[in-house]
């Protein structure tokens, strides 16, 4: 059995067990699963004789079954305390621009929608000078060197590449679905305006990986926006279901990253 196979049993096990594991769950194993067992091939996840028959099949490799949920003491800050010359105690990470903050604002002031997520930034050290817009006087992020994104949680990469800003400029975005998570239910986590992507879709990722380099990507300015997806009533994140990530970052530990050189060395990234 190849390791994303064995992965992927691994996380989707649970959701058999609670008769909740769904085609699109699975979609990636079942050519994998077709070609080994010499089942009809339609190129379809949905298919009625291969699910029963995959299902039987991750059952017999899984019997025993962890918990379903990840506890929130196993999740991690997006982003890491940067350790630099300047802070060799290293800063914290910190949301700049609150969930639901105004935004897009009309002819006479007032914002058109909520912030869909939370900002990350660096607390500078003293009020910078001229910095335009006039909040980036009090918060930065470098983009060289280069700065991780950190999965929060384990999960699947389910979305990993280029698509549209609200502004209609490409953006370079990344999504880990994260199953159950204690207290919160379902969720899947999506970081923005990346400069690059460390993982591709389809992976999976542990707590606390780098899975993106921080960027500016559709902004002009260097930042991590980070939303999180809760499940509709059919049990699957969406965009749509947007809720406050300030209550998670609160209950999250931090990975610490020393910078030696202008490219992200994940040699100097400490759990």
């Amino acid at each position: 059995m190849s390791l994303r196979l064995d992965r992927a049993v691994a996380f989707n096990a649970k959701r058999l067990a609670a008769g909740e594991l769904r085609a699109e769950d699975i979609a990636y194993l079942v050519e994998f699963f077709q070609a080994h067992r010499s089942l009809p091939r339609d190129g379809m996840a949905g298919m009625d004789e291969t699910l029963p028959e995959l299902a039987r099949y991750i059952r017999s490799l899984a019997p025993v079954v962890a918990d379903e949920f990840h506890p929130m003491a196993s999740g991690y800050w997006p982003l890491p305390i940067l350790v630099t010359p300047l802070r060799p105690d290293g800063v914290k990470p910190e949301v700049s621009c609150e969930f639901g903050a105004g935004r897009d604002f009309d002819a006479h002031g007032k914002p058109t929608r909520g912030h869909g997520g939370c900002d990350l930034m660096y607390r500078r050290l003293a009020r910078g000078a001229q910095k335009k817009p006039d909040y980036l006087r009090d918060w930065y992020c470098p983009q060289d060197p280069e700065v991780p994104i950190l999965a929060c949680f384990p999960g699947e990469v389910v979305i990993a590449g280029q698509g549209k800003a609200r502004n209609e400029q490409d953006v370079i975005e990344i999504v880990v679905d994260h199953g159950v998570v204690a207290g919160f239910g379902r969720l899947a986590i999506e970081s923005l305006h990346c400069k690059r992507l460390l993982v591709k879709r389809g992976a999976m990722v542990d707590g606390g990986q780098p899975i993106a380099i921080v960027g500016n990507t559709a902004t002009d300015t260097t930042h991590d926006h980070t939303e999180v997806w809760t499940a509709n009533s059919n049990g699957r994140p969406l965009r749509a279901e947007k809720v406050n990530p300030s209550p998670l970052f609160a209950q999250m530990k931090y990975v610490t990253y020393t910078p030696g050189g202008e490219a992200f060395d994940p040699a100097h990234l400490v759990l």
